[in-house]
């Protein structure tokens, strides 16, 4: 069965440890179908470092952390404390004089001491200036990879 799936069908079941058993039509699982969707980003993600304030939306309380990526659907922010999966919060960073603002969730907790935002809500000047913040990355990293 292996032998025709394409390379990286083998890699993502790899990944998974995806065994033929896991369902007896020989499909994905519900749950392992759901940790896929879960866990692969939508968007490239790009290294970005900034401070970031965060503040849960019900209690009010913040927390302080790095931005270590950013795509245009979240960010990983590291943290020496972190909230319960699917906090509510708003975040806030300031990059190159521009301030930028979502609502967002916690998505995932890194044992390493981060967690993963996901993006609910974005204005418009704030997609705007994420947007340029993420063409500004691309086009850097194009121009390294292509001095190289």
């Amino acid at each position: 069965m292996l032998g025709l799936l394409n390379r990286v069908t083998c890699e993502i079941l790899k990944r998974f440890r995806f065994t033929p058993h896991d369902s007896v039509s020989g499909k994905l699982s519900t749950a392992r179908r759901k940790k896929l969707l879960i866990e692969r980003p939508r968007a490239r993600r790009y290294p970005l470092a900034v401070t970031v304030d965060l503040i849960d939306m019900e209690s009010e309380a913040e927390l302080h952390g790095q931005l270590t990526d950013l795509s245009l659907f979240g960010c990983h922010v590291r943290t020496t404390d972190s909230w319960v999966t699917g906090t509510k919060l708003r975040l806030r960073m300031v990059h190159r004089g521009a301030v930028f603002s979502a609502l967002g969730h916690v998505a995932n907790i890194q044992k390493k001491g981060g967690i993963g935002v996901v993006f609910s809500k974005i204005e418009q000047k704030d997609q705007l200036i994420l947007e340029k913040w993420l063409g500004e990355i691309r086009d850097a990293k194009e121009r390294v990879s292509a001095d190289r």
